[in-house]
């Protein structure tokens, strides 16, 4: 019986030494599992952080400005400059009326092609009754409207020659030196007065290698 213990006892014991061994083997794999694992360095990554920001690029050429618009002042009709009304140097607007020329005599002529279109228009209106009463025929009645068709271009003609006689600025702009005096004789070929846009000036450059003209608007 005593034999048996002892038997009982020597298995338990070595039971728990091989238990014991085989804890105290697996914590020396783990810790040298974390000694492997800590040993590799770690990886350095270089970054940076993008930003937008302004890319701009520098050309240098030589070139030329010039105004946006610029013209000589001229007077479509010929006659005797009656009255001025722009300062050298000075700034005008669109539409503005810088000089007049003498416009007496067509408006004359104005009204007198106008008496005659209401004359025409008149003859007209009656051969249409006469022709509506067969009292003449379609051919006398053609002839009156025909008439008065002439008189009405003739009166529109002479009005938009008497609208030529007061000049306007075509563009806003800056009037340069007149060349003529109130009381000129002037015709279409007369130049009275530069007027120049330079509220927006023009670029004109070229390129040495390519040879070639760009133009581009610059405002001020």
């Amino acid at each position: 019986m005593k034999f048996k213990h002892i038997i009982y006892s020597l298995l338990a014991v070595g039971l728990l030494v091989m238990v014991t061994y085989r804890s105290i083997d697996n914590k020396k794999e783990n810790s040298q599992g974390k000694q492997k694992g800590g040993s590799q360095s770690a990886l350095t990554v270089d970054g940076m952080v993008l930003k937008p920001q302004k890319f701009s690029e520098n050309l240098s050429l030589s070139g030329s400005l010039e105004a946006n618009e610029q013209l000589e002042l001229r007077s479509e009709i010929s006659g005797i400059v009656e009255k001025i009304n722009f300062k050298e140097g000075s700034k005008v607007l669109k539409g503005q009326i810088l000089f007049l020329v003498n416009d007496l005599e067509l408006r004359a002529r104005l009204a007198k092609v106008q008496t005659a279109q209401k004359l025409a228009s008149e003859n007209m209106r009656r051969a249409k009754l006469l022709l509506e009463k067969e009292a003449i025929s379609q051919e006398e009645y053609d002839i009156s409207e025909a008439d008065f068709q002439f008189a009405r271009a003739e009166s529109q003609l002479v009005a938009a020659q008497l609208a030529k006689a007061t000049v306007r600025a075509p563009f806003s702009g800056i009037i340069g030196l007149r060349y003529i005096s109130q009381g000129s004789y002037v015709t279409s070929s007369t130049a009275i007065a530069s007027l120049v846009n330079t509220d927006q000036l023009k670029i004109t450059f070229s390129n040495a290698h390519d040879s070639f003209f760009i133009s581009s608007n610059v405002n001020f």
